[in-house]
């Protein structure tokens, strides 16, 4: 038995579209949404043009408010996601802005951002996206009773 020829011409049998690729319920194309009819205006009238180079500062936002509702912090996670994750790699189609990029954008936009979160997250509470019922708590910020910060000068000697 002969193995088919390679012809890197031949048609594709998946999607054109990064956004193919994502479900049509998904939280990304949710926020892709929400950030496109949100009014930016005061932030674009503070800011004057906070766009990073190549990409609308609605992108940007989108990119920040999914990284944030995914729990990616890390401007460097977030360029990985948007080279790793489908639902990341659709808010951009493809295109991904570098770290800087992400970290100069976020610094400009950050007093306007948690307003914009809280948007989010009540539109998304009534359209059933969002359950209020479940509460997710970051323990990273809380210090443990047997750290080294927590011990006293006396207890460190007594060991």
């Amino acid at each position: 038995m002969r193995a088919m020829p390679y012809m890197i011409q031949s048609c594709s049998l998946l999607p054109s579209r990064h956004e193919d690729f994502v479900h049509e319920n998904s939280l990304a194309r949710y926020v892709v949404a929400f950030v496109a009819r949100l009014d930016i205006t005061a932030l674009l009238r503070t800011f004057g043009n906070v766009d990073a180079p190549h990409f609308p500062a609605q992108i940007m936002l989108a990119i920040l408010m999914y990284a944030n509702i995914n729990g990616i912090s890390s401007t460097g996670k977030i360029e990985y996601a948007l080279n790793d994750s489908m639902s990341f790699i659709s808010i951009t189609d493809g295109k991904t802005p570098d770290h800087t990029a992400i970290s100069r954008f976020r610094c400009r936009v950050g007093y306007y951002f948690d307003g914009y979160m809280d948007q989010l997250s009540v539109r998304a509470a009534k359209n059933g996206i969002l359950n209020w019922e479940d509460v997710f708590i970051s323990g990273t910020k809380i210090k443990a009773s047997a750290s080294p910060a927590a011990l006293s000068p006396t207890r460190k000697s007594a060991r």
